[in-house]
This record gives structure tokens, sequence and C-alpha cells, in this order.
């Protein structure tokens, strides 16, 4: 019994033919070389199509949509292998290109399991430990390693970010530059990859950290969207408030914006500042504990911009408003 799958269809009866070449990476010398290490596996299958239809007619890249989609290149593919009605995963990977043959009626599809996207040299930002003191754990230094191969293990970056710390297990940013930070920092793992919790026990449960994007952030008549996750399963009266500043110049002067959003305080509320102004939002219904995903959009026009806040939340909690 071999099941078969591109894009989690079930093809099992198409495959007329397959093979699985699985290759181990080693620095030891071929005489004792073991099969530890990296492997990666490539996986071909033939497909020749239903009754009605052959496989180049459903699945070559000019065929429809509906069908020929499945088995582009990047798709998710899965092969298992067995006896009798029990069948072991096998390969799990992604496809990588595919042949049609319109005289044969056949489509050879090759796929490359996910170790492949772990190739490549591992890049780390300038600056993981200040004056002795680490700012990142072995678990972000993994987490920074896969999310280079396209792998996240907390929220990922949205495209063109010019900003982004994952916080899981470090205060480092991915994107952009670690400034400086204050107040005591530690590593727990309860909620990660949700929040880098401060360290239990500390003098200082509460923190700030500041970063530098790796571009200029804004011009005039431009708009800026800024985000943070986090959970709020554990809260004291030292940790209940999370609040994400920016700085940017605007005739000759330093300006700043923030928002946050205080869920210790009695009623929580939201607020939004510039150089200036001030506006808040009061929840008169308490929030619901669990993780949090806040955003603000904020459109320069001026050294005045306007805000619009975003709050999803537990329980399919969204909400949508301009602060006033």
């Amino acid at each position: 019994m071999e099941p078969h799958g591109l894009n989690g269809r079930e093809l099992t009866e198409q495959v007329t033919a397959w093979s699985l070449d699985r290759a181990y990476d080693s620095d030891l010398p071929s005489p004792m070389r073991a099969t530890n290490g990296s492997a990666s596996a490539e996986l071909r299958l033939t497909l020749t199509g239903t009754g009605e239809w052959t496989a180049a007619q459903l699945y070559s890249p000019y065929a429809p949509h509906a069908t020929a989609d499945i088995a582009r290149p990047r798709q998710s593919v899965l092969h298992g292998w067995g006896l009798n009605d029990d069948a072991l995963p096998a390969f799990r990977g992604t496809a990588r290109d595919r042949i049609a043959d319109s005289a044969t009626g056949r489509v050879e599809v090759a796929a490359l399991d996910g170790t492949e996207r772990l190739r490549g040299s591992a890049h780390f930002p300038a600056a993981v430990s200040i004056n002795t003191v680490p700012i990142a754990s072995g678990a972000w230094v993994v987490g920074n390693l896969l999310r280079d191969a396209g792998v996240h293990t907390a929220p990922p970056p949205r495209t063109n970010a010019i900003l982004y710390a994952s916080m899981h297990g470090g205060i480092t940013s991915d994107i952009g530059f670690y400034r400086t930070h204050s107040g005591s920092i530690g590593y727990t793992r309860p909620y990660e990859p949700w929040e880098m919790a401060a360290l239990t026990g500390s003098t200082t449960t509460s923190f700030t950290v500041r970063f530098d994007p790796r571009t200029p952030t804004t011009v005039p008549g431009r708009s800026l969207f800024c985000e943070f996750w986090t959970n709020t399963s554990s809260i004291d009266p030292d940790t209940g408030a999370v609040t994400l500043s920016c700085s940017y110049q605007a005739d000759g002067v330093t300006n700043s914006v923030e928002f946050g959003v205080d869920f210790k305080s009695s009623p929580q509320r939201a607020t939004a500042s510039s150089s200036g102004a001030f506006a808040t939002v009061l929840f008169l219904a308490p929030l619901s504990v669990g993780r949090w995903h806040i955003g603000c959009y904020w459109m320069f026009n001026g050294t005045q911009p306007t805000a619009r806040i975003c709050m999803s939340g537990p329980d399919g909690y969204y909400e949508e408003f301009n602060p006033a």
C-alpha cells in the first residue's frame, strides 16, 4: 500500500510508479559514515490520470487551474509506504517541478522534503550579547535560522517590513537593529512564542527595548503600520501594559507616536498619542485573557498623524476604532 497526495488531494489510484531517494549529509569519511546528520530526500511520482482524462490533461501547466494547480511547484506532497492497510509516512515535502508528456499522457512530479529548505549560510544580527549579558537565548538562535529558511516559530514578519523582532526567546531584532534596553529580562517558556516574558523573581519585572529600523520609515504623505502580539495569561501590577512607540523627524524636530493597551487598569484602555495629542478608548466589558494581536495604522500629514487601532483576541474578538 502506497498512499500519495498532492496539495491535500488523494491521488494514489493515479500513481503508476514512484521512487524515493534519500541522501545523508555527514562530515565523516565514507568508511565510517553513519546515517546521522541532515537527510534530504527526493520523491518522483509518475501519474497517468483517471479513466476519462490523462494526467497531462489534468496536471500539465496548461491544464485548467482546478486540477493543474495541485501539481504546480511548491505545493505540498505526501507519500506513505506499507503493507496491507497499514502505511507509515515516508515523505513530506513540496513539489519542485513537473514534466508533462502529451504523447503518453503521463506527468512526472519531482518533490523535495523540508530538509532542503534548511540548506544555506547562517546569518545572525550584529548583536546577540551586550556587555556579556545575552539578549538572545538558544531558542531565538534556532528560531532565527528556521525563519531564514521559511519555517516560522513565531508570527512572521510582513512583506517589506522595516523592523521585526520575534521576541521568541530574545529581544534581538531579526529585521532592523537592536539599540538598547532597560529593566531585567529573562526567557521563560510557558507562553512562547507569543511573548518574551520578564524574568520571574527579578527586581524589575517590566522592561523597555529600543530598536532602529533598517531603512527610514516615513516621508510626508506616507503611512506606517505597527503591530505586536502579547499574551495576557499572566498579569501582575507591573506587567499588564504593552506600548509600542515610534520616533520620527518632521520639520527638523524629533516627534513620537505611540499606542498600546493597558490590560491591568480598571477599566482597561487602549491609547494612541502623538506629540501634543493624546486619545484613549475605555473597555467597559473586561477583555478576555489570552493571546492578543494589536496594530495601529498611522497616517501622516504634517507633524500630527491620525491613528486607527485594530485588535483581535480570544473567542473571535475583533474591533477597529479611531481613538478620540
